[in-house]
């Protein structure tokens, strides 16, 4: 090889090298599992002593909001966190706890500049301004997401329309410039009750917590229901063993907002749980399934 061929080749490899190395690390710089669900980082969001659930994610992956519960001997709850981590453009943050002035509780974010968010009987939203900072919180539209009203969950797609829990039925009511439109309860899923709901961001799927006699392997499971072309619901299909195990509880199905990853949360025997992630690449396979 002649001296400037390989000068040549050594440049275009220090090249690539430099680009592999500064792509930033979405997802805490893990690769998102696409066979089976995995512990989303263990030892820094999901640990032994302590339970997680909530996590919402920006939808470039640079952002990642979670709520961690501590428990007593017994297993009741005895203190509560608003915990987030984001890639300041070197590395991930420590753990910092959530301040009110940066979110109202735990923001759903619709897009990359985006956030909704619910507080006091109202929804609010607040808009990026750069990296590392957010608009304070604006008043939208009353609605009253409390479990005094029965609402037990929420999520929201890309075009604004929110899915929310209430006595056990997912209602939607959509955001139209500033205002929310009437409240509708899905239909579909009659004799069917659940708790939790996360919806795609496109909303042509949901998948919901639940139980149904001589189906479930845990205590409660996840399910996930297509929206058919008339705007009515699939049935809710019992998702698969990788994802309901026997004898455990598998809940607060969500989905990130780019629509790549579909987040729940794993309780054990010792009454912790864990947040699992896995690509939401295979979930078509259900249709198949749905009635």
């Amino acid at each position: 090889m002649k001296p400037k061929q390989l000068i040549f080749l050594i440049l275009v490899l220090i090249l690539f090298s430099c680009t592999q190395q500064s792509k930033p690390p979405t997802y805490l710089g893990q690769n998102i599992p696409f066979e089976h669900p995995e512990i989303f980082a263990k030892g820094m969001v999901s640990v032994d002593s302590t339970s997680e659930s909530m996590i919402s994610v920006t939808n470039d992956g640079f952002a990642i909001f979670f709520m961690r519960y501590f428990k007593d001997e017994k297993g009741n709850t005895n203190g509560v966190q608003s915990l987030y981590t984001r890639f300041d453009g070197k590395k991930w943050t420590d753990l910092k706890q959530k301040d009110r002035e940066m979110f109202y509780r735990t923001p759903r974010f619709v897009n990359d500049s985006l956030a909704i968010m619910e507080s006091n009987a109202c929804i609010w939203k607040s808009k990026k301004v750069n990296d590392s900072t957010w608009t304070k919180p604006v008043f939208v539209d009353s609605l009253d997401l409390s479990r005094q009203n029965g609402v037990s969950d929420w999520s929201i797609t890309a075009d604004l329309t929110l899915f929310y829990v209430q006595n056990g039925d997912v209602v939607t009511a959509r955001i139209d410039n500033d205002q929310l439109d009437e409240s509708k309860k899905i239909t579909g899923f009659e004799g069917f009750k659940t708790r939790h709901v996360g919806v795609a961001p496109g909303g042509d799927y949901l998948i919901c917590d639940g139980f149904l006699e001589g189906v479930n392997n845990g205590w409660v499971d996840n399910f996930i229901s297509f929206r058919k072309t008339d705007a009515s619901w699939t049935f809710p299909v019992h998702m698969d063993s990788t994802i309901n195990t026997k004898g455990e509880g598998n809940y607060f199905p969500r989905i990130s907002p780019d629509g790549a990853v579909f987040f729940f949360s794993r309780q054990n025997s010792a009454n912790l749980s864990d947040i699992l992630w896995l690509s939401t690449k295979g979930l078509d396979s259900y249709k198949n399934l749905a009635e």
